[in-house]
């Protein structure tokens, strides 16, 4: 009777428990490595101009869409931000609020409200 497990036998025989840990499969990098080379052959003109830069320049201008998806795919996943110590600053006036946005860059101008009050309703009812 053959066995059920035939990956189960090889290894009994000695066979090895097949590819490495993080080797990519032969067919995946066979097609990885033509991908990049027609890229590489179409280049920015269709006619391998900056190989596979070009290509890939070609694209973010052409499909934008496309091409930020594959950017996305690049970019590291964590992006460490230096963190910067809270303005305790404390304002007083509106003019010193008013110079401090200045200073940055950021035109405020306030004006003053004149205060209008509805008129009062007439509370008489017409006959």
């Amino acid at each position: 009777m053959a066995n059920p497990n035939p990956k189960r036998e090889n290894l009994q025989k000695g066979g090895g428990p097949g590819r490495p840990p993080g080797q990519p499969n032969k067919i995946t990098r066979i097609l990885k490595e033509a991908i990049l080379q027609a890229a590489a052959n179409v280049g920015k003109d269709g006619r391998g101009k900056g190989e596979l830069v070009g290509y890939l320049e070609r694209i973010a201008i052409q499909q934008p869409k496309a091409f930020c998806v594959l950017l996305g795919k690049v970019l590291p996943l964590q992006v460490n931000l230096k963190e910067e110590q809270p303005d305790t600053r404390t304002y007083r006036t509106v003019e010193e609020v008013q110079q401090a946005l200045a200073e940055r860059g950021i035109p405020l101008i306030l004006t003053e409200v004149p205060m209008v009050l509805p008129a009062p309703r007439s509370t008489d009812k017409p006959n």
